[in-house]
């Protein structure tokens, strides 16, 4: 009893480096036992650092030790879908970048792993309802006038 008590402590006052955690990331999103929202992160937290090279819902269950067809099951015990959480993902990250940068739209729609910005485009339109350049544009004027009521 001795040794497990001091083997879990010597686990825990180690510093979390990026091979120990992947690793218990990893053992947790295994289980049966993980929350909604932890499972739905982790998901959006592999695609926001892969979003160039396109994840399939192959290469997410791989990164996360589980089988396809276990990673569309888990997502549909919690009501969700693959391309909604990437849908997500993608609207966030494009609205980041409209927002926050003067980057043209075909270098971002080519930062999001879009072959060419027309694709971005309809993509955008149907998650928003605007074009990008709507949304730059209705976002841009909102933070020039927030500052000259300052």
């Amino acid at each position: 009893m001795q040794n497990s008590i001091s083997s879990y402590r010597s686990t825990f006052e180690k510093p979390l480096t990026p091979e120990i955690f992947s690793r218990e990331e990893k053992r947790l999103l295994r289980s049966s036992q993980i929350s909604r929202t932890t499972f739905i992160s982790a998901i959006k937290t592999h695609l926001r650092h892969n979003i160039r090279s396109g994840q399939t819902i192959d290469a997410i269950a791989e990164e996360m030790c589980l089988s396809q067809r276990t990673l569309t099951r888990r997502l549909h015990t919690m009501n969700c879908q693959y391309r909604d959480i990437k849908d997500e993902v993608m609207m966030e990250l494009s609205q980041d970048y409209l927002i926050n940068t003067s980057e043209p739209i075909r270098n971002i729609s080519g930062k999001l792993g879009y072959s060419d910005a027309s694709n971005f485009c309809k993509a955008f339109k149907r998650w928003t309802g605007s074009t990008p350049k709507e949304y730059r544009n209705t976002h841009s004027r909102k933070q020039v006038g927030d500052k000259s009521q300052i």
